[in-house]
Order: C-alpha cells, then structure tokens, then sequence
C-alpha cells in the first residue's frame, strides 16, 4: 500500500493506493505492508476517513511543498477490528465507495450537458436569423488591440494602480474578474488610448477549443486598459446590441469561421484585421434585444444547472467522508459476537513480532545463542506503561499523549501495549471516542 507523504496536494488531500503490481516509489512516497490478520484495504480506507485528521496532526510546510512526519504518524493508533470484521467493512466501504462515484461521475457530466445547451442554443439562434449581414467594422465605433512589444513590459507591472485585462480574464462569455494585474498611473497615462468603457467586447485572438468572448462588467471599478492579443469592440449601440454580437460571436458558427482563419503552430490565433472584417447577420434592434433576452434565459438555467451540480458535488464529499468515517468504526455493518476478539489478533501480531525479533537476533548470533522469547527490558517497557496507567484521566489518553509520557523507545513502547492489550485480564484497553473520532486507551478499573 502507498502513502504519499510529500507533494503539494498535501495542501487539501492525503492520496492513498493500493499497487496490484511491483513497483518502485522514490522519498516522496512511503510503503506500508500490513502484519497477517491485517487487510490492506482497510488500511487503506482507515487512511482516507483519517485523511483530515492526519494532515492536521501530522502536516508539516515546508518553503516548497507540503509533507507528513511518517515516523510520528507510525505512532499514532487506530480502532482495529478482528479480521472477519475488516473483511465485511471492506465489502461494505467498496459497495457504497462504488455508488458514490457513480454519483460523482453523472454529476461531472452535468457541466459538459449545460455547456452542450448553451452551444445549441447558440447555434439555433444563429441558424434561424434571416437578415442582411454586417461586418464588425460597420457595427462598431472603434475596434483596437492592447499595446504590445516594448510599449507594455513585465517590469511595467507593480502591485497594485490601474488594472490590466488579460487574455486570462476573458472567458466564454464570462468576465473572470479574480485574476487582477497592475500598471502605475504614470505608466497608464502613456496607455489611455487603450482604455476601456463598461459594454466594451473583449475578443481573445486565441481560438482553440471556442471562442473567448465576453463583455467588459459595467460595474468594474476604476481605469483598465486591454492588453495585446485582448481585441476590443466598442459597439455602436444605435445600430446594434451589445448582448447579441457578443452572443453570436460566441456561437459555433463563429468559432468554426475563425478556426479556418487561425495561424501559428503553436498558439493558434487570428489578427485584429480578420475579427474587423468578419460578418454578421444582424436583424433590427427590436429582434437582437429579444434574442439576446431568451439567450440569457438559457444560459442562466445552464449557469444553475451547473451551480446545482457543484453544490451536489460538495455534498457528496461530505458524505463519502461520513460513510468512510463509519465504516471504519464498523458502525455499518451488523456485529457478530461469535467474531474473534480484537484481542486475539493483535495478541497473534505480537506473537509474530517476537518471532521475528526471535530470527533477526538469531541471525545476527549466527545460532550462538537463543534469545528468550521475553527480554526484562520489554518487562521493564510493560511496568512502566502500567504505572503511568493508573494516573491516566478517566477518558483515557491517545497513543500520541502515552508516548509523550514515557521515555521509551517506539518499538518498545508499542510491543508493551500490545502485552497488556492481550493479557487474559487486561488492565488496558483501547475505546473508540466518537466525539473526537479517535482511539483512546483507558485504564480499566481494579
């Protein structure tokens, strides 16, 4: 099973797989290989309702990229159920995981299915106009390119001053106002000529997938200035709507004429010259005002659409995440008393851990010498855990607080838990909090 531990998506995500063939990982993944009696998938859907939890207490920021402190997260303890019952959560966790992303991917194409609505809403209202056809030039005031070469420079821009609209700020119809750029006043004053008025049409030259198209809000507060590749039309509004030529330009006839007209292997775009020459049908005032008014019809449902559908999406994650939560702590599935207790299989675990203790020293001896299958120093790590238990509070403590407590070494301090977890009448025992959602262990009452 593999652990991403360090990469930037530790920002928001803890990413948990499970490999099906050899592979090979480098510093910035960790693998974990489950003791027998233990199933990797429930490991692995341990780690992802865990997934928050970990990046809080294990997080750490580093000047790149965000990473987890494995060695303490090691440490850390989780509520594990006998073997029989990880192999129902498991079965359980796959069904409704399986159903979600279903779910998931039916949401996904609602925003394809709304951006089809919008096209053909586009191209029918292209499609069935009948009138004369007017170029970009007769419909408008003025047509002009921001300023480019060594009239704009990177070193032109400063913090913050007069704001400068990018090809980034242009979207299907839609003005993206969050990506902000900046020239001094001074610097503006060189670049009035370039200023831009609330109505204006921003046309990206770039044509890949659509056209980009939209127009400038008229609530945009204070002077901006278009950059170059970012073409204006400044319509004349005695002759046409503003609304309409900015919907037919984004219409698939549009975007279909301007592919044909694209140059530059690289970045595919079209010249001022070929956006002033293109033509339009455009119909009396009256019928492109009632147009456009039923296009923002239909784009407002779509707009919904996708609102819901995002909405939808966040609550599926909360969900997802509950259901895992649950899951884990075996809260969905029925309980069978005749299961093996918790305690035998972590009592099996540490039994194995000796073995293998048991070899390695064996080894390391070349045979010289047997090892007793109990070292006084683990009778020693077992009284002292004991000791320090009679002065837990009631509630208990997690794995973390107890190691805190305790000058022991990991290894010795976890083999001691395990002994005293697994004694015929133990002293200690672990319990699932449901309030903070974690394992704590208590000591029991003489």
């Amino acid at each position: 099973m593999l652990l991403v531990t360090r990469s930037g998506i530790l920002q928001h995500s803890l990413p948990v797989a499970i490999n099906i063939v050899p592979v090979a990982i480098n510093q910035d993944l960790k693998a974990l290989t489950p003791k027998a009696g233990i199933l990797s998938p429930f490991v692995g859907y341990t780690l992802q309702a865990r997934g928050p939890q970990i990046l809080r207490e294990f997080g750490k920021a580093g000047t790149t990229v965000d990473s987890i402190e494995f060695e303490r997260l090691k440490s850390s303890a989780f509520a594990l159920p006998p073997t029989s019952e990880q192999r129902l959560i498991v079965q359980k966790l796959d069904t409704l995981t399986a159903h979600l992303a279903r779910v998931r991917t039916e949401l996904d194409r609602i925003a394809v299915l709304a951006d089809q609505l919008r096209s053909a809403a586009l191209s029918t209202a292209r499609a069935q106009l009948v009138a004369s056809v007017v170029s970009i030039t007769d419909l408008a005031i003025s047509t002009f390119d921001g300023p480019f070469g060594s009239n704009l420079k990177s070193a032109d821009y400063v913090p913050s001053g007069i704001r400068v609209i990018r090809l980034e700020n242009i979207g299907r119809l839609k003005f993206i106002a969050d990506k902000r750029s900046f020239i001094s006043t001074q610097k503006y004053e060189a670049l009035t000529k370039h200023t831009l008025k609330p109505g204006d049409i921003l046309f990206s030259s770039f044509v890949d997938r659509h056209v980009r198209v939209c127009q400038f809000p008229a609530e945009f507060d204070g002077p901006a200035i278009n950059k170059a590749d970012c073409f204006t039309i400044r319509p004349n509004t005695a002759v046409c709507d503003a609304r309409f030529v900015t919907y037919m330009l984004a219409s698939p006839q549009t975007y279909d004429a301007m592919k044909a007209k694209v140059h530059g292997a690289t970045r595919p775009r079209i010249g001022l010259s070929q956006l002033r020459g293109y033509e339009l049908p455009l119909p009396d005032l009256e019928v492109q005002a009632r147009i456009a008014d039923q296009l923002d019809v239909v784009f407002a449902d779509a707009d919904r659409l996708e609102a819901e559908a995002a909405r939808a999406r966040a609550l599926l994650n909360r969900l997802e995440a509950a259901v895992l939560a649950k899951g884990c702590c075996g809260e969905l599935i029925p309980q069978d008393p005749d299961d093996e207790p918790a305690s035998v299989l972590l009592e099996r675990i540490m039994r194995q851990q000796g073995e293998e203790r048991d070899k390695s020293r064996r080894l390391r001896k070349n045979n010289s010498a047997k090892e007793q299958p109990m070292t006084s120093k683990s009778s020693s790590a077992r009284d002292k855990l004991l000791e320090d238990s009679q002065n837990w509070p009631t509630e208990g403590l997690k794995y973390e607080e107890v190691a805190t407590r305790i000058a022991l070494p990991h290894d010795e301090l976890r083999d001691a838990l395990f002994e005293l977890l697994s004694e015929h009448e133990p002293k200690v025992r672990q319990v699932f909090d449901k309030a903070s959602k974690q394992m704590m262990l208590q000591r029991i009452a003489a």
